[in-house]
């Protein structure tokens, strides 16, 4: 798989924190979504008030997160906003947003699939 266009979850991410966190692994993937179910909405605010600063640390935040449970790439997205908040203009940031959040429900998808297991 191409880097522009990694998976959604990365099974041996999820192979390894599966095995290392045993019964806490359905904690860690159902306080992320938690999380994530929050920081989306805190983006969307955030960009259309034009506040970059806040855009990009909640994106670092996302990026980080998504980076530790294998989901690559929403945790490249995360990135992409992350990069146009520390630069002040937000002014592209809607298409990327955009592209977040529907990659964002299929990564919701894909670890309710994999707490179903």
């Amino acid at each position: 798989m191409s880097a522009e266009h990694p998976p959604i979850l990365d099974p041996t991410v999820l192979g390894e924190l599966r095995e290392l966190l045993e019964d806490a692994y359905g904690d860690l993937l159902q306080n992320f979504l938690d999380d994530l179910a929050e920081q989306l909405p805190a983006m969307e605010e955030a960009l259309m008030r034009g506040a970059a600063m806040t855009l990009g640390q909640i994106a670092h935040k996302l990026k980080s997160a998504s980076g530790s449970i294998g989901a690559l790439r929403l945790s490249a997205l995360a990135f992409e906003l992350e990069q146009l908040g520390k630069s002040g203009d937000v002014s592209r940031a809607l298409p990327v947003l955009a592209q977040l959040e529907a990659v964002a429900h299929d990564t919701q998808r894909a670890i309710s699939a994999e707490l179903a297991t």
